[in-house]
């Protein structure tokens, strides 16, 4: 007797049957063909078990199932594979050539197969389809959250239906941070999809995938660009910073005490301040603040359109030229002018020095302005955690806590896999885009106690900011700044409360970081 699973494809308004008969005959080398099919096509849904009754085969946790109208697209790809081949591999995969052809235009809705592994369902009529990043309708921490349940490595679609991976567990995180050069690149020309075509040439998150920056480098010529940034960024220099952060998180407070009402604390704190230090950081006139918010909103929004995202880069680019040559003319004491000292020996020409400023002031304060609205959310929320942070002046507790409950920096796509790998006992091929969510502190499989926001939480394995050569550099920056903030916020406004439900509180659309974009709150100034 056959039993059969359903998988429904939404998208195509159909389904398709896979048999967990036992598969027999031959086929050529249908374990290679497949592996060449998963490197270019999209991915798109898969079995929860697979097993198999031949020999040759080893057991595999995630086989892969494609649609059966993107198997043209894929076969144009295969220009070394003959027609036969290519159907006896989709058939491997779970197509059937209906007309017996030996045609990739005949290969129609799955049926048993000629070849192939066995599949071990774990029910009847189950459906599944792979997590579009962002979903529409849904929260992007509710889809995080829905990703997290499905596995430890999970197949996904970023924008654009453009096919990943993303690690979701402690275990797969640590192991793709561990394997940065080795197994894993961060250049692009490391990603097959990104010049094929499959990807198109308008694709907005281009914008952070294709520039030429110390993120999208390996090996020496990450560690060349690197060392220019972090000299003129070393923890004393921002341990120095301490006095005028607090000055002007004492600006903004003194601002809100005026407000007896509802107030946005986006608007009024959680924005301006860490956009304010990191372009006072880099020598940025005051005057510019508000353009240089608004240009990175517009990269790191996936609503931007390719052509709104490649405006906003290359304005912002041809600023940031303008504002080294200014700082070459007449140097300050900021980060921009340091660089340029700090560049003498490194020898990196302008254009690279730009990429550098453009890629730490966006990632230098967009992540902040996050963290601080989910801190105060947080905070609110479970009153009892904020009075001990009150009492016992626990705010750098509070800051790491949050990092782990709800992180702000969500997920880092741009490596791709050098090698087929497999990663917490999931199998990713060559050329594959592999992402990695931050937010792991929440791995269930990690911290039985993981959903519960509590400062007394163990944070000494903390992956919010990554691992490795990688590893952010502004981390002590924004650990700083977010422990002044709030320390500032509640010891001058004890009572603070949201005014409204936190559910009912709108976040960005934006996967890569996300945050409240308003956040309604009372401050009750009569209190103090």
């Amino acid at each position: 007797m056959t039993t059969t699973r359903s998988v429904e494809y939404p998208d195509l308004n159909r389904q398709r049957t896979l048999s967990s008969n036992s598969l027999r005959g031959s086929c050529p080398d249908p374990g290679y063909l497949a592996r060449r099919l998963q490197a270019v096509t999209t991915l798109r849904f898969w079995m929860s078990t697979v097993t198999t009754t031949h020999a040759d085969y080893r057991p595999l946790a995630a086989e892969r199932v494609i649609a059966a109208d993107t198997t043209i697209r894929i076969r144009d790809r295969l220009p070394s594979v003959s027609d036969a081949e290519f159907c006896s591999g989709a058939e491997a995969l779970g197509f059937s050539d209906t007309a017996g052809s030996g045609d990739p235009h005949s290969l129609g809705t799955a049926g048993p197969s000629a070849c192939g592994p066995t599949v071990r369902t774990v029910g009847e009529n189950m459906t599944e389809s792979v997590v579009h990043l962002p979903t529409a309708g849904e929260s992007v921490f509710d889809t995080y959250e829905r990703i997290r349940q499905q596995g430890t490595v999970v197949p996904i679609e970023l924008p654009g239906e453009v096919a990943a991976w993303l690690a979701v567990s402690h275990q797969a995180v640590s192991e793709i941070l561990a394997g940065d050069g080795t197994l894993f690149s961060k250049n692009a020309r490391n990603c097959p999809a990104l010049h094929d075509g499959t990807i198109p040439a308008d694709w907005p998150l281009r914008a952070l995938t294709d520039i030429d920056h110390m993120l999208n480098k390996d090996g020496d010529d990450h560690r060349r660009a690197r060392k220019g940034i972090s000299q003129a960024f070393t923890p004393a220099r921002v341990a120095a910073l301490e006095p005028r952060i607090r000055q002007i998180t004492t600006e903004l407070i003194d601002d809100l005490r005026d407000h007896n009402t509802e107030i946005d604390l986006v608007s009024h704190f959680t924005t301006p301040l860490p956009v304010r230090v990191i372009c006072e950081l880099f020598g940025v006139p005051a005057g510019e603040h508000a353009q240089i918010r608004r240009w990175a909103t517009t990269v790191v929004s996936h609503t931007s359109t390719g052509e709104e995202t490649q405006t906003a880069v290359t304005e912002m680019i041809a600023y940031l030229t303008e504002l080294l040559d200014r700082k070459r003319r007449a140097p300050g004491d900021d980060l921009t002018s340091a660089l340029l000292r700090a560049n003498g020996e490194n020898g990196l020409a302008d254009d690279k020095l730009v990429e550098t400023l453009w890629l730490v002031i966006i990632a230098g304060h967009e992540t902040t302005v996050h963290l601080l609205g989910n801190a105060v959310i947080a905070l609110c929320s479970h009153p009892e955690q904020l009075a001990k942070a009150q009492a016992e002046d626990r705010w750098a507790d509070v800051v790491e806590e949050v990092l782990r409950f709800r992180t702000s920096a969500c997920v880092m796509f741009n490596r791709y896999a050098l090698q087929d790998v497999t990663i917490a006992g999931v199998d990713i091929p060559a050329g594959a885009i592999v992402g990695w969510y931050a937010g792991v502190g929440r791995d269930l499989r990690r911290h039985p106690d993981a959903d519960i926001f509590d400062i007394d939480h163990d944070h000494r394995d903390q992956l919010a900011f990554g691992r490795g050569p990688h590893f952010c550099l502004g981390a002590p920056l924004a650990r700083l700044e977010s422990r002044i903030a709030l320390s500032t916020l509640f010891n001058t406004f004890p009572r603070l409360s949201l005014a409204c439900d936190p559910g009912l509180i709108p976040h960005s659309p934006q996967f890569i970081t996300c945050g409240p974009l308003t956040l309604p709150v009372l401050l009750d100034t009569a209190a103090n």
